[in-house]
């Protein structure tokens, strides 16, 4: 997992399953970008990952999104159409937060938007 920070924008490439490790690395940088700025945004992209069947797998990965839904504006996620519809029904778990799913072709897009005010 590689982790970049642009304003209260948390940049995160995933392309394995997070260990506890990292875990505690992106609840870091999402504890000091709060105290910077109040509201965050993510931008996700998910390469490869290895658990591609298993919806499950990928929430544990991504519980800090539930854990911090109140200081979190929006999300963009970038990734293969192919887990569209998985992100489509992890979206309902994240309620009252703004998420929009990008194909990969679309990687401009999803940086604009995210990049937008309001």
């Amino acid at each position: 997992m590689k982790i970049h920070r642009s304003n209260n924008i948390i940049a995160i490439r995933i392309s394995e399953e997070v260990t506890d490790q990292q875990y505690e690395k992106i609840t870091n940088v999402i504890d000091n970008e709060i105290s910077d700025f109040g509201k965050i945004r993510f931008f996700i992209i998910v390469d490869h990952y290895p658990s591609l069947n298993s919806a499950e797998s990928l929430y544990y990965d991504l519980r800090f999104i539930k854990m911090y839904a109140d200081q979190i504006e929006k999300i963009a996620i970038v990734c293969d159409t192919a887990w569209k519809e998985t992100w489509v029904a992890l979206f309902g778990l994240f309620a009252g937060i703004r998420i929009e799913y990008f194909d990969r072709p679309e990687f401009n897009d999803a940086w604009k938007w995210i990049s937008e005010n309001a």
